[in-house]
């Protein structure tokens, strides 16, 4: 069974953990036909920083990645623009690396 993938979602290479990249789909498919860009790659030598929970007042830089965890919107995120102070549900400079729903 192959998988088919939809235009919007996102991939994130790990192959080489000190570069990690992130592709986005443009054209839908399968694991051979669909289409991907890349939307964001970390310098050479770096990985993903981790900082917690998101918050409004800080600055974000690219390979930050923060919690959102509340809302339909919530999960990892991970920023791919400098200083971004957008908010990662925004769509504006973050990537969603995961979603996560609460259990009640």
């Amino acid at each position: 069974m192959s998988a088919t993938y939809r235009v919007g979602e996102y991939y994130t290479d790990l192959s080489n953990p000190a570069a990690p990249v992130v592709y986005r789909c443009m054209s839908a498919g399968d694991k051979t036909s669909s289409v991907w860009a890349p939307v964001g790659a970390a310098p050479a030598g770096a990985g993903f920083n981790y900082r917690g929970a998101w918050i409004a007042t800080t600055t974000y830089h690219p390979n930050d990645v923060v919690l959102l965890g509340s809302g339909t919107s919530s999960g990892l995120y991970l920023s791919v623009i400098d200083a971004n102070p957008n908010a990662p549900d925004s769509g504006i400079g973050w990537v969603q690396l995961c979603s996560y729903a609460t259990w009640l």
